[in-house]
Formats: C-alpha cells, sequence, structure tokens
C-alpha cells in the first residue's frame, strides 16, 4: 500500500522512480544438452590419446623396442587412471550419484600432484635417454608448461568444487585438455609441422592447435547454451594458452639451450 501511494505521489508530482537495481544472472548450472556434451568431451579426450599413442605402442612393441624406464610405466598407469576416473565421474553426475563423486574426488585430489611430478621427471628421463645432436631437448619447456597447466587449472577446479560447481566441472575437464597435447602432437604433429613449417606457427600448432580447438568448442558450447562464459572458464582458459605460447617461445629462445641441457644432466 505504501509502495503504491509513493508511486502515485511521485506520477503526481513528476518525479519518476529510479528503474529497480539490476540482478545478476547466474551462470546456468544444469542444461538438457550437459548429459550429452559432457561425456563427448570426455570421449574426445580418450580418442586424441588413443589416436596418439595406441599406433606408436604398436610399432614398438612389433620393433621390440617397448624398453622404457620404470618410471615411464608408472607415469603411463598415472595418467590412464586419471582419464578412467574422469570418465567415472562424469557417468556418476550424469546418473546423479553425486555423493559417491564426491567421494571418488579425493582420489583426483591426490593425482593431480603425482601426475606433475611423474610428468615433469618422465620428460627429464626421455630427453637424457634419447639425447643425440639431433635429439635436444628444446620441447621440455612445452612439457613442464604443460604439467604446470594442468596442476595449477586441475587445483583451482576442486578448490571450487563446493563454492562452483559449473566452474569446477569446466576446470577440470579444461585440465584434461592439457594431457592431451602429447596426443595431438603424435597424431598429427609432424603433417601441421609440415603445412606450417619449423617457425613458431608450426611448433605451436604441431602440440596446441588441437587443445585450443577442444577449448573453443567447450567456450562455444556455453555461449549456446548458456549465452555468456564460465568466469573460472575463460579466465584458465587465456592462462593456458599464454603458457603454451610461452612455452613455444622460451623453447626457441637462445638461453633455454643451455638451461635445457643442464635439466637433463648434459
Amino acid at each position: 500500500m505504501a509502495t503504491a501511494a509513493a508511486a502515485l505521489a511521485a506520477w503526481l508530482t513528476g518525479r519518476r522512480q529510479p528503474p529497480p537495481p539490476k540482478v545478476p544472472r547466474r551462470f546456468a548450472f544444469r542444461h538438457a544438452w550437459d548429459r550429452i556434451a559432457f561425456p563427448a568431451f570426455v570421449g574426445l579426450i580418450w580418442i586424441v590419446i588413443l589416436m596418439g599413442f595406441v599406433p606408436e605402442v604398436i610399432d614398438q612393441l612389433r620393433k621390440h623396442e617397448f624398453d622404457y624406464p620404470i618410471v615411464t610405466h608408472i607415469h603411463a598407469l598415472t595418467f590412464t587412471a586419471w582419464l578412467i576416473l574422469l570418465t567415472i565421474q562424469t557417468v556418476l553426475i550424469r546418473s546423479g550419484k553425486v555423493r559417491l563423486h564426491r567421494q571418488l574426488g579425493i582420489a583426483g585430489a591426490c593425482l593431480v600432484p603425482m601426475m606433475v611430478v611423474l610428468g615433469v621427471t618422465v620428460s627429464i628421463v626421455m630427453f637424457r635417454r634419447e639425447y643425440s645432436p639431433e635429439f635436444l631437448p628444446f620441447t621440455l619447456s612445452l612439457r613442464i608448461a604443460d604439467m604446470l597447466s594442468f596442476g595449477a587449472v586441475a587445483t583451482a577446479g576442486l578448490a571450487l568444487r563446493k563454492q562452483d560447481p559449473s566452474a569446477h566441472k569446466r576446470l577440470i575437464l579444461l585440465a584434461s585438455f592439457c594431457l592431451a597435447a602429447a596426443g595431438f602432437g603424435r597424431w598429427w604433429g609432424d603433417a601441421l609441422l609440415g603445412y606450417f613449417g619449423h617457425g613458431f606457427l608450426g611448433r605451436w600448432s604441431f602440440d596446441y592447435l588441437g587443445v585450443l580447438m577442444l577449448i573453443v568448442a567447450l567456450g562455444s558450447y556455453d555461449l549456446i547454451t548458456r549465452h555468456r562464459l564460465n568466469k573460472a572458464f575463460a579466465w584458465a582458459s587465456a592462462g593456458i594458452v599464454s603458457a603454451q605460447l610461452l612455452a613455444v617461445f622460451v623453447r626457441d629462445s637462445g638461453w633455454w639451450k643451455p638451461l635445457s641441457m643442464k635439466l637433463i644432466g648434459h
């Protein structure tokens, strides 16, 4: 009644009421298409990894060259465990089993630091093992950037699991995109290098063009279904792409060669 009287008085005196304050829209947690879209993104990661590594492993087994150090096998098992866990967690959310999803999340939190340490360690071990004048450890900068990006984004995703479930879901998926870089490089890296040349663009596209495509695809999905980007996803995506560009720049820097040689013990 008082509100109506105030409005009538304002009208009679010619004064306009101020517009009501705008309430910021929240990022929609659910959309009907999510049940298909997020499992599809996880499936794409699996396809990239399998297409990149399986032919190489088969070829090495056929040639009896599959003789990697034990730490490499531990690294492979740990990364496979992450992808399996990611798949299970996606299925649990799709099935509405949130409690079990949260319980298994503890395993993911334990895997993240292990994967970062193992990823960097195995890269150093393999460069040391394969070192020759024709095989210099320049791309070690890319592998370090991949692991740091994965670790930072996955940790942020785990930290936001209760505060912002939408960001949590996207950051965990985004971190997993970082792991696909090695698969893309083995899958179509040589073809892209031949097309773009051995300059900055060629070196970047070798590992990271596919990762960028996955990031753009997830962002486009949110723009279509939510008409906006999740802020945490947008910032994390910018950080990952910046780290990748920096890693390629460092790779071709003159000071990186002696430092990378020291890192592998040469």
